[in-house]
Protein backbone atom coordinates (compact mmCIF):
# COMPACT_ATOMS: atom_id res chain seq x y z
CA UNK A 1 0.00 0.00 0.00
CA UNK A 2 2.91 2.11 -0.64
CA UNK A 3 2.48 5.39 -2.83
CA UNK A 4 5.21 7.18 -4.20
CA UNK A 5 5.57 10.58 -6.38
CA UNK A 6 7.01 9.81 -10.14
CA UNK A 7 9.69 12.43 -8.98
CA UNK A 8 10.11 10.54 -5.77
CA UNK A 9 9.35 13.89 -3.55
CA UNK A 10 5.78 12.54 -1.81
CA UNK A 11 4.65 9.17 -0.64
CA UNK A 12 2.21 7.92 1.27
CA UNK A 13 0.92 4.52 2.87
CA UNK A 14 -2.59 3.31 2.79
CA UNK A 15 -3.12 2.09 6.33
CA UNK A 16 -6.35 -0.32 6.98
CA UNK A 17 -7.63 0.34 10.43
CA UNK A 18 -10.09 -1.32 12.12
CA UNK A 19 -13.44 0.11 12.59
CA UNK A 20 -14.88 -0.28 15.67
CA UNK A 21 -12.63 2.04 17.73
CA UNK A 22 -13.91 3.49 20.70
CA UNK A 23 -12.62 7.29 21.36
CA UNK A 24 -9.57 6.66 23.35
CA UNK A 25 -8.97 3.71 21.26
CA UNK A 26 -8.95 5.85 18.13
CA UNK A 27 -6.31 8.73 20.03
CA UNK A 28 -4.16 5.68 21.15
CA UNK A 29 -3.92 4.23 17.30
CA UNK A 30 -2.78 7.99 15.86
CA UNK A 31 -0.45 8.47 19.00
CA UNK A 32 0.81 4.77 17.71
CA UNK A 33 0.92 6.01 14.41
CA UNK A 34 2.79 9.50 15.44
CA UNK A 35 5.66 7.31 16.83
CA UNK A 36 5.50 4.80 13.82
CA UNK A 37 6.47 7.96 11.21
CA UNK A 38 8.82 9.91 14.30
CA UNK A 39 11.93 8.28 12.23
CA UNK A 40 11.07 9.94 8.90
CA UNK A 41 10.11 13.09 10.68
CA UNK A 42 13.80 12.73 12.57
CA UNK A 43 15.34 12.59 9.10
CA UNK A 44 13.39 15.43 7.60
CA UNK A 45 10.18 14.37 5.92
CA UNK A 46 6.93 15.93 6.57
CA UNK A 47 4.19 14.05 7.67
CA UNK A 48 0.76 13.88 7.30
CA UNK A 49 -2.33 11.84 8.54
CA UNK A 50 -5.75 11.74 6.91
CA UNK A 51 -8.65 10.03 6.76
CA UNK A 52 -11.81 8.57 9.21
CA UNK A 53 -10.14 8.37 12.37
CA UNK A 54 -8.24 11.43 12.12
CA UNK A 55 -11.46 13.84 11.81
CA UNK A 56 -13.06 11.73 14.28
CA UNK A 57 -10.77 12.39 17.13
CA UNK A 58 -10.33 16.11 15.96
CA UNK A 59 -14.17 16.55 15.79
CA UNK A 60 -13.90 15.05 19.42
CA UNK A 61 -11.02 17.15 20.62
CA UNK A 62 -12.87 20.31 19.18
CA UNK A 63 -16.08 19.00 21.15
CA UNK A 64 -14.63 18.72 24.10
CA UNK A 65 -13.00 22.37 23.93
CA UNK A 66 -16.79 23.15 23.19
CA UNK A 67 -17.97 21.44 26.27
CA UNK A 68 -15.57 22.85 28.63
CA UNK A 69 -16.60 26.28 27.26
CA UNK A 70 -20.43 25.73 27.44
CA UNK A 71 -20.56 24.32 30.92
CA UNK A 72 -18.82 27.34 32.47
CA UNK A 73 -21.13 29.52 30.76
CA UNK A 74 -24.48 26.61 31.63
CA UNK A 75 -23.34 27.27 35.35
CA UNK A 76 -23.47 30.98 35.48
CA UNK A 77 -26.25 31.37 34.05
CA UNK A 78 -28.11 29.11 36.02
CA UNK A 79 -26.66 30.66 39.30
CA UNK A 80 -27.88 33.92 38.16
CA UNK A 81 -31.49 32.55 37.86
CA UNK A 82 -31.55 31.04 40.89
CA UNK A 83 -30.02 33.52 43.10
CA UNK A 84 -33.26 35.95 41.14
CA UNK A 85 -35.98 33.00 41.65
CA UNK A 86 -34.63 31.91 45.03
CA UNK A 87 -33.64 34.84 46.69
CA UNK A 88 -31.08 32.93 49.10
CA UNK A 89 -28.08 32.27 49.37
CA UNK A 90 -28.29 28.58 50.77
CA UNK A 91 -30.64 27.51 48.54
CA UNK A 92 -29.13 28.14 45.38
CA UNK A 93 -25.65 26.26 46.92
CA UNK A 94 -28.09 23.41 48.07
CA UNK A 95 -29.19 23.36 43.99
CA UNK A 96 -26.23 23.59 42.89
CA UNK A 97 -24.43 21.21 45.17
CA UNK A 98 -27.16 18.60 44.34
CA UNK A 99 -26.77 19.31 40.43
CA UNK A 100 -22.70 19.09 40.66
CA UNK A 101 -23.26 15.94 42.89
CA UNK A 102 -25.37 13.86 39.76
CA UNK A 103 -22.59 15.13 37.16
CA UNK A 104 -20.04 13.53 39.23
CA UNK A 105 -21.76 10.49 40.32
CA UNK A 106 -23.13 10.37 36.66
CA UNK A 107 -19.66 10.54 34.91
CA UNK A 108 -18.38 7.84 37.25
CA UNK A 109 -20.90 5.62 36.38
CA UNK A 110 -20.20 6.25 32.35
CA UNK A 111 -16.64 5.74 33.10
CA UNK A 112 -17.12 2.45 35.40
CA UNK A 113 -18.93 1.34 32.54
CA UNK A 114 -16.54 1.85 29.79
CA UNK A 115 -18.12 4.97 28.03
CA UNK A 116 -15.72 7.48 26.45
CA UNK A 117 -16.83 10.97 26.08
CA UNK A 118 -17.06 12.03 22.19
CA UNK A 119 -18.44 14.29 19.97
CA UNK A 120 -22.36 13.43 20.99
CA UNK A 121 -21.61 12.40 25.30
CA UNK A 122 -19.57 15.85 25.27
CA UNK A 123 -22.73 17.14 25.31
CA UNK A 124 -24.15 15.52 28.49
CA UNK A 125 -22.77 17.45 31.34
CA UNK A 126 -24.71 20.84 30.78
CA UNK A 127 -27.81 19.47 29.83
CA UNK A 128 -28.19 17.33 32.71
CA UNK A 129 -26.86 20.04 34.90
CA UNK A 130 -29.66 22.28 33.98
CA UNK A 131 -32.12 19.08 33.71
CA UNK A 132 -31.01 18.06 37.29
CA UNK A 133 -31.82 21.55 39.04
CA UNK A 134 -35.38 21.03 38.64
CA UNK A 135 -36.03 18.33 40.86
CA UNK A 136 -33.70 20.26 43.70
CA UNK A 137 -36.52 23.48 42.87
CA UNK A 138 -39.65 21.79 42.41
CA UNK A 139 -39.06 20.40 45.88
CA UNK A 140 -37.33 24.16 47.66
CA UNK A 141 -40.98 25.59 45.87
CA UNK A 142 -43.12 23.10 47.97
CA UNK A 143 -41.28 23.23 51.12
CA UNK A 144 -41.63 27.39 50.58
CA UNK A 145 -45.46 26.78 50.26
CA UNK A 146 -45.81 24.17 53.31
CA UNK A 147 -43.62 26.59 55.64
CA UNK A 148 -46.11 29.59 54.23
CA UNK A 149 -49.43 28.08 55.61
CA UNK A 150 -47.77 27.79 59.14
CA UNK A 151 -46.56 24.17 59.64
CA UNK A 152 -43.48 23.31 61.40
CA UNK A 153 -40.74 22.49 59.78
CA UNK A 154 -40.78 18.72 60.16
CA UNK A 155 -44.36 18.53 59.03
CA UNK A 156 -43.59 20.47 56.27
CA UNK A 157 -40.88 18.77 55.19
CA UNK A 158 -43.10 15.27 55.06
CA UNK A 159 -45.85 17.09 53.52
CA UNK A 160 -43.30 18.24 51.03
CA UNK A 161 -42.09 14.48 50.46
CA UNK A 162 -45.21 13.31 49.87
CA UNK A 163 -46.40 16.26 47.52
CA UNK A 164 -43.26 16.62 45.38
CA UNK A 165 -42.69 12.85 45.29
CA UNK A 166 -45.34 11.34 42.48
CA UNK A 167 -45.05 14.28 39.88
CA UNK A 168 -40.77 14.03 40.53
CA UNK A 169 -40.86 10.41 39.71
CA UNK A 170 -43.28 10.44 36.69
CA UNK A 171 -41.26 13.34 35.49
CA UNK A 172 -37.78 11.07 35.96
CA UNK A 173 -39.20 8.49 34.66
CA UNK A 174 -40.45 9.80 31.30
CA UNK A 175 -37.68 11.64 30.73
CA UNK A 176 -35.61 9.03 30.93
CA UNK A 177 -37.97 7.42 28.46
CA UNK A 178 -36.92 9.74 26.13
CA UNK A 179 -33.74 9.52 26.56
CA UNK A 180 -33.80 5.56 26.33
CA UNK A 181 -35.51 5.68 22.83
CA UNK A 182 -31.60 7.03 21.57
CA UNK A 183 -30.60 3.27 21.90
CA UNK A 184 -32.90 2.53 18.53
CA UNK A 185 -30.31 4.71 16.86
CA UNK A 186 -27.89 3.57 15.10
CA UNK A 187 -24.48 4.89 15.88
CA UNK A 188 -23.37 3.89 19.21
CA UNK A 189 -22.19 7.06 20.73
CA UNK A 190 -25.82 8.33 20.05
CA UNK A 191 -26.65 5.28 22.37
CA UNK A 192 -24.15 6.14 25.07
CA UNK A 193 -25.74 9.68 25.05
CA UNK A 194 -29.41 8.02 25.63
CA UNK A 195 -28.30 5.47 28.14
CA UNK A 196 -26.01 8.20 30.20
CA UNK A 197 -28.47 10.45 30.19
CA UNK A 198 -31.25 8.17 31.51
CA UNK A 199 -28.64 7.49 33.79
CA UNK A 200 -28.31 10.98 35.34
CA UNK A 201 -31.65 11.81 35.13
CA UNK A 202 -32.34 8.84 37.78
CA UNK A 203 -29.06 9.94 39.95
CA UNK A 204 -30.46 13.13 39.88
CA UNK A 205 -33.78 12.30 41.11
Amino acid sequence: HLIVSPDCIIGGMVVNSPSAFSPAGRRDYLEALNRATEPLRAFGWTTHMVGPAVVNVALDRASTQESRRLLPWAVVVSTLVLCLRLRSVKKVFLVMSISGATLLVTLGLMGWLGFCMNMVTIALPPILWVLSMAYSVHFLRYYEHALREGLHQDFALKQTISQCMRPCLLSAVTTSLGFLALLAATMTPVRDLGLSAAMGIVVAF
